[in-house]
């Protein structure tokens, strides 16, 4: 029987308002995937706070790991540059233009502001994308040119742990967008689900238990050393 997870939510651990990422408390050596939603990335308040939680996380001896996405900065770039957008009804197909914006903004400007915030409050934070050193390898989803062909879109079929829990038990904070180098081809790169990308690093981690309860994904087991 899976063990039960060893941190709660506590109001008395809430000293401020507006926080994202539950409290986490007698959490010494566990793995915490900490999946960094959309708001966060045009709410300065927000990101500030969930910056705080995931420093209170470390400093509980918990080894998080941040996974986050492009939230609406990915959207609002592609309006500025004029990058045209082809649809499939209503899903945009991931042209190599629109994917090299995607790139540039989750990879670069999303996480840079993430990984600044955090610094603030925690002394060793890298930001990575799933290209870095094969952290993420994905399969595109579809054959180019098919009539289901959704562009530079894949699914995660492996997450490198080892950089990861190299980076952990140096106490180092990994922050991780979601894009993925491709299996047929290392130097090319795909968009990949954030949420599919911290249940499969969670379950890659050897948790023995991965419960979702609001924005975290814990993995509930002791760090392998």
């Amino acid at each position: 029987m899976a063990a039960e997870p060893r941190w709660s939510p506590s109001s008395r651990d809430r000293k401020r308002p507006g926080a994202t990422v539950p409290a986490a408390r007698n959490v010494s050596g566990a793995v915490m995937v900490i999946r960094g939603h959309g708001h966060l990335f045009t709410d300065p308040t927000a990101l500030r706070e969930f910056a705080h939680e995931v420093a209170d996380i470390h400093q509980c001896g918990a080894r998080p790991i941040v996974v986050h996405d492009g939230g609406d900065a990915v959207e609002r770039m592609l309006g500025r540059l004029g990058v045209h957008c082809e649809f499939r009804g209503d899903r945009r197909i991931i042209t190599p233009e629109v994917m090299q914006v995607a790139h540039m903004v989750i990879s670069g400007h999303v996480q840079r502001r993430i990984v600044a915030e955090i610094s603030r409050v925690a002394p060793r934070v890298v930001g990575l994308n799933g290209q870095d050193s094969g952290l993420i390898t994905a399969v595109r989803r579809s054959a180019p040119g098919a009539d289901d062909d959704e562009g530079e879109v894949g699914d995660v079929v492996d997450i490198r742990t080892s950089l990861l829990t190299d980076l952990l038990r140096s106490s180092w904070i990994p922050v991780v967008s979601a894009i993925a180098a491709t299996q047929a081809d290392p130097t090319a790169s795909v968009m990949v689900d954030a949420d599919a990308v911290a249940l499969r690093m969670a379950f890659a981690l050897e948790a023995d238990i991965v419960p979702i309860t609001g924005r975290i994904i814990t993995a509930d087991s002791e760090f392998r050393r």
